[in-house]
């Protein structure tokens, strides 16, 4: 039997200090039937010139704007003609060359979404993926390990109204639609620390608490999910580095997430949502200002 062709998608931005490690990592995989596809937010460093290096590798690449990491994906996915996806953006690799081999082996029949563990490259450690009755507490799993249907990609592709948990929103999507997650225990892929989502700790973790929120997690659990105990901790760390600037208005934020755990989204939804954008837009303001 045919094994099942792989879409492997790399995205970039200014990305020629990572990339081809990257891009050794997918094509120097085991597994015969990949589909390498990479999207370039129109790079101005060595992005381009690595990856014409490797082009007679690549089944499909282009370099133009875009509007941001999701819509640079969601563009991958429109041309994926792989059963399965996966995205290894620039900086982060396969545990292994075997490695997509070994998930293609190990999946169940059934399975349309795949995952497995990972390795913090600085850290040299492996990180397991939560138990499912633990997703609406941690990000569930890293998304680089993550295999996912291409069927399903192209009817949902990414929510690009999010800037950075676009991907936690599918995840945790898909798992409410009660979707077969299929969990290989071993390690998939190797994530690096220092991402675009870590400098904007603030904003990754709003937007993950509107994830909760959409899908009306209750609140206690949104008070314990690392997403709250991480956006509290953020604003007390900024507002101590950063009290001399009186035009960072950090009491503002922290009063509208009080407002936000205030509402009960069964009782009061509207008000619950009209206290997340005050939240989002008061951070909004307060980056500008930093900036």
């Amino acid at each position: 039997m045919k094994s099942p062709k792989v879409t492997i998608v790399t995205v970039t931005f200014n990305a020629e200090d990572f990339l081809e490690e990257t891009i050794l990592s997918i094509v120097n995989q085991t597994y015969q039937n990949i589909e390498y596809i990479i999207i370039d937010g129109a790079s101005t460093d060595g992005t381009i010139d690595i990856i014409k290096k490797y082009e007679d590798n690549i089944d499909y690449w282009i370099s133009e704007p875009d509007d941001g990491i999701y819509f640079a994906m969601n563009k991958a996915i429109e041309k994926a003609s792989g059963e399965w996806i996966n995205f290894m953006n620039a900086g982060d690799t396969f545990f292994s060359l075997d490695t997509v081999s070994n998930v293609m082996t190990q999946k169940q029949d059934n399975a349309e979404l795949i995952y497995g563990n990972f390795l913090i490259k600085e850290h040299n450690r492996i990180k397991k993926a939560w138990e499912p009755s633990q997703w609406d507490l941690h990000m569930p799993f890293c998304h680089q390990t993550l295999f996912t249907k291409t069927s399903i990609m192209k009817e949902e592709l990414f929510d690009t109204s999010f800037r950075l948990a676009a991907d936690h929103n599918f995840i945790f999507k898909m798992y409410k639609k009660n979707k077969k997650f299929n969990y290989i225990d071993s390690t998939i892929a190797i994530f690096t620390l220092g991402g675009f989502a870590e400098s904007n700790a603030l904003l990754m973790n709003i937007e993950s608490l509107k994830v909760l929120l959409d899908h009306k997690v209750s609140q206690d659990r949104i008070e314990i999910s690392d997403w709250y105990k991480e956006l509290k901790k953020n604003i007390t760390s900024n507002e101590n580095n950063l009290s001399t600037n009186s035009n960072i208005k950090f009491t503002e934020l922290q009063k509208a997430i009080s407002q936000l755990m205030h509402y009960s989204i069964y009782k009061n939804p509207i008000k619950k949502y009209q206290a997340y954008k005050k939240m989002l837009i008061t951070y909004r303001n307060m980056k500008r200002n930093i900036s």
